[in-house]
């Protein structure tokens, strides 16, 4: 559940709404934009930033981060009783990497073409979670 997650990581990815993608979509198609490839981002930002806006929106209190060298040590362990406790074996050095990481992505093909702008995460996140939030108090 959204409200009970309390542990986040440091790393951060790209966002974008769905939205635009339809909207970018159809866009392309009436311009007869085809055989190309578009990297499609509102923004970048980390994941605790993301979390936070999310848990202050349900009302509740933030995140904290899992501290990177927990996550080191759950890969040493990982290593060494990967095969004896199966849980283990999501800390591997992959894993790891790809959530304590933050790579910022360029939306700039897309923005040269179409010169679209996009719907802002926080702008995003706030309509999906009154989507959820009314979906929730229906099927109650």
């Amino acid at each position: 559940e959204l409200e009970e997650n309390t542990l986040t990581f440091s790393g951060g990815t790209s966002y974008v709404d769905v939205r635009d993608v339809a909207e970018i979509s159809i866009e392309l198609m009436e311009k007869n934009i085809f055989g190309e490839r578009f990297i499609l981002i509102s923004e970048n930002k980390k994941y605790q930033d993301v979390a936070n806006f999310i848990k202050q929106k349900l009302g509740k209190q933030g995140v904290k981060l899992v501290p990177n060298g927990l996550l080191k040590t759950g890969v040493f362990l990982n290593s060494i009783l990967g095969w004896l406790i199966s849980p283990l074996k999501m800390a591997n050095k992959v894993n790891v990497q790809s959530v304590t990481e933050f790579n910022k992505k360029k939306k700039k093909k897309i923005k040269e073409k179409l010169n679209y702008e996009f719907i802002t995460v926080e702008e995003s996140l706030a309509f999906h979670l009154e989507n959820y939030k009314k979906d929730r108090s229906f099927n109650k």
